[in-house]
């Protein structure tokens, strides 16, 4: 009878530990499913967030930009448009950046009406006949 009662308590023993890893596995697998849907609703307002950071960066820029050609505008007066003054400032900076840094470029500079010149002499003759 002892044994018997023995028994019983050892399979009560193992039926709630069993019981207890089962309910430990739910709530374990319940936490790393909560952990998962606050990662992806953190990782959507991250992607929100910064799109709309990068929208009103590019709302900014836009914004300096019209000021500044604005600010040129009322410089330059009516020596010449904004555009061609911006274009070449912006020549001129392409220019210095092809002779920095060591660059081993060399640069030529030549009159519009050399190039002209040039462009005519290609369009009116044969290509052949450039060749030698």
């Amino acid at each position: 009878m002892e044994s018997q009662i023995k028994a019983e308590r050892q399979r009560r023993a193992m039926v709630l530990s069993a019981d207890g890893k089962r309910q430990a596995e739910i709530i374990a697998s319940r936490g790393q499913a909560a952990a998962k849907v606050y990662e992806a609703v953190g990782d959507a307002a991250k992607y929100v967030n910064e799109a709309t950071g990068a929208a009103q960066a590019k709302v900014y820029t836009a914004e300096a930009e019209a000021a500044e050609i604005e600010l040129i505008k009322d410089k330059v007066g009516d020596e010449c448009r904004a555009v061609d003054y911006i274009s070449a400032v912006q020549w001129l900076r392409t220019l210095e950046g092809m002779t920095r840094n060591g660059a081993d470029n060399n640069v030529v500079l030549l009159p519009v009406e050399t190039i002209d010149g040039i462009n005519s002499m290609i369009q009116n003759s044969d290509p052949r006949s450039l060749v030698k």
